[in-house]
């Protein structure tokens, strides 16, 4: 697949984390890249414009390019066209509606600029990168938070609340977490308590390490203390991703014919144990009748790379005029 009319594409992925830039050759390669950390962009003003002015400044380094795709990671009313609900990465001042895709094109207009959610991104990025699979995706990020994001392939279809414009946000469902049978509540970065990103994302996780593991000092001697075989290592990851497991039970209830792929920068640290407790897991419980098979969820879970769908996703977004106008037409 090439880009529409055969022009490179400047693409961006505003994370919790990190914000990515790359050019996109008009075969869809990578010719350029960057990155910095988002708590790192000089604020001037609000996070929002300092945001907008970031990705302009990289925008007109590049004057020759005039399509541009932004991925951000933040609930984006796909049938209005702004970001929503954005506190968890902007701020507890972020406003409620934010014209993201104006702010840029008031910024820089020499680009024509597309937004779209930093899921959905992925999920375009994880079709392009198996298009040789038939089912339908459900793509699952383990990253700073978790959401997910059911991708139909005849179409491609993403389906959204006709109202809100949002889909998949799973990661503020209630979960059950449990510890040396003992029952906790963590909270989350919404403001709430026990949800499912409580547990299985990046910062949930952490909160789990501080309380329960104070000793870890990061999630790189963790991950030697599980190679290592260390039992408590081992315990608490298993209790994080029970709530995981759970909602896989009910993914794959529902939507028995679709493969599933998890992303995301913390299941790209954590992905051999993650998927080595899935199985142990899938094979003493699961769906009704399709527990029978002990590889139930694992024959659904597919091989795909864990990072830089969203940038791909949003060179695909920004670049195919087709898929911005039948994207979210359910």
């Amino acid at each position: 697949m090439t880009s529409e009319n055969g022009s490179s594409i400047l693409a961006f992925d505003v994370g919790g984390t990190n914000t990515r830039m790359a050019v996109f050759s008009s075969h869809l390669s990578i010719v350029e890249a960057d990155s910095v950390a988002t708590r790192d962009l000089d604020i001037n003003g609000t996070p929002q414009t300092s945001i907008v002015a970031h990705l302009a400044r990289w925008a007109s380094e590049r004057p020759d390019l005039h399509i541009s795709g932004v991925s951000i990671g933040a609930a984006y009313n796909a049938r209005q066209n702004v970001v929503i609900a954005s506190a968890p990465l902007l701020g507890a001042t972020a406003p409620d509606r934010w014209d993201m895709e104006g702010a840029l094109t008031s910024r820089w207009p020499q680009s024509a600029w597309s937004v779209l959610n930093d899921l959905t991104a992925a999920g375009l990025g994880v079709l392009h990168r198996t298009s040789e699979r038939t089912h339908d995706v459900l793509v699952i990020t383990l990253s700073s938070g978790v959401a997910a994001r059911l991708i139909r392939r005849n179409g491609p279809v993403v389906a959204v609340d006709d109202r809100w414009g949002i889909a998949g946000d799973v990661g503020h469902l209630p979960a059950r977490f449990s510890l040396n049978g003992s029952s906790f509540a963590l909270p989350c970065d919404c403001g709430g308590v026990g949800h499912l990103a409580s547990y299985i994302s990046g910062r949930g996780f952490e909160r789990v390490l501080a309380q329960f593991d104070s000793g870890t000092t990061s999630l790189e001697s963790f991950v030697g203390r599980l190679n290592r075989g260390d039992v408590i290592a081992e315990r608490l990851l298993r209790a994080s991703i029970a709530p995981l497991f759970e909602f896989l039970e009910i993914a794959v209830t529902l939507l028995p014919d679709v493969d599933i792929a998890l992303i995301g920068g913390f299941h790209a640290a954590l992905s051999d144990h993650i998927i080595r407790i899935l199985q142990e897991l899938s094979e003493k419980s699961g769906p009704y009748l399709l527990a029978n098979d002990d590889d139930w969820l694992t024959r659904r879970l597919i091989p795909v790379e864990p990072t830089g769908n969203e940038l791909l996703g949003a060179a695909l977004y920004a670049s195919r005029s087709e898929l911005r106008e039948e994207l979210h037409r359910w």
